[in-house]
């Protein structure tokens, strides 16, 4: 048995560009499950913290499958609980061996060429409405840059 580590966001639960909203990544899905039906044990981890999380993990109906766990305080406790395995779209050195999920291509900023990192702000993480699709690039520092 082995501890397996996912990501929510651009892992499990991408951004669907053309009609602004997040869905589930089925075959992202599909190897969690494969996972924990190897018997082993399955983590579920977002930056946005344990109760965004939860409610990513009870909409996706995995809460029968899988522990949440926060991000941070897995890297503070990383002695006691051993990742061995963990998908993730940013973040390497999480786990014995990391697998970098890539995410879709988000559009470049104008004046510097890098993509832009989105900042999404929920109206209701139930009904996976969002109040706003904005993004952000480190070229312009407290600047959004709204998109549709």
């Amino acid at each position: 048995m082995i501890n397996v580590a996912f990501d929510i966001d651009d892992v499990l639960w991408k951004i669907d560009r053309k009609h602004l909203r997040q869905i589930p990544d089925y075959n992202m899905i599909g190897v969690l499950m494969w996972f924990h039906d190897n018997g082993d044990q399955v983590f579920v981890w977002s930056a946005g913290g344990i109760d965004y999380a939860k409610t990513i993990v009870d909409n996706l109906g995995l809460t029968d499958f899988v522990k949440v766990i926060e991000k941070e305080s897995y890297k503070k406790l990383h002695n006691r609980l051993e990742i061995d395995l963990a998908f993730d779209d940013c973040e390497t050195k999480l786990a014995k061996v990391d697998v970098n999920v890539k995410r879709e291509h988000w559009p470049k900023c104008l004046s510097c060429g890098k993509e832009l990192v989105p900042e999404l702000e929920a109206k209701d993480y139930n009904t996976k409405e969002w109040d706003q699709h904005t993004f952000r690039c480190e070229c312009l520092p407290g600047k959004r840059i709204s998109i549709g």
